[in-house]
């Protein structure tokens, strides 16, 4: 981990493998670190690998969004979503995650009604979702519906009155609308 961290990847990548030699039963670390080495050396096939063997762990959820993204990133939009999709979960919470990160793709594809009816949808369920109240209303700033904007962040100010962030993207609405 040091050696990543000072960005010699060489050293790190023998460690690491060094280290899926041995006989230790948690290895999801070493897995991630690897997929994210090679990822950055733009080997994505072997980042997938790397990533697909992350089974558990706070790195687990992680590992599935980097995938999904590198699958999106080759034009295989469908099999990321599946990815986050059959993703498992151990909470609500992480859910949530996976799902912003799906719209996010499912956004950069250029398909913003999509993603936004996707988290929409979700917010149906969970209409004090934070999370999904301030993603929606930047998504729905990206389909002009400014009232859907307007009144999700102003709710999210409610619910959250210290959210520096959506008090920013508030002023910013109306300092751009003027």
């Amino acid at each position: 981990i040091l050696a990543l961290q000072q960005n010699d990847l060489a050293l790190a990548e023998a460690q690491f493998r060094h280290f899926l030699t041995l006989e230790v039963s948690d290895k999801n670390y070493a897995y991630f670190f690897l997929g994210q080495i090679a990822e950055e050396s733009e080997r994505n096939t072997e980042a997938l690998a790397y990533y697909a063997q992350v089974r558990a762990g706070e790195r687990y959820i992680v590992a599935q969004m980097r995938s999904a993204r590198l699958l999106a990133v080759q034009g295989r939009l469908d099999e990321a979503r599946r990815l986050l999709a059959d993703a498992k979960v151990s909470s609500e919470e992480e859910r949530i995650r996976l799902a912003i990160a799906e719209a996010g793709l499912i956004r950069e594809a250029g398909q913003t009604q999509a993603a936004f009816d996707l988290l929409d949808a979700l917010l149906t369920r969970q209409p004090d979702q934070t999370d999904l109240l301030y993603e929606t209303a930047l998504l729905a700033e990206k389909l002009e519906r400014m009232d859907l904007l307007e009144s999700r962040l102003r709710k999210l100010i409610e619910l959250r009155p210290e959210s520096a962030q959506a008090y920013n993207a508030l002023g910013y609405s109306f300092a751009d609308r003027n």
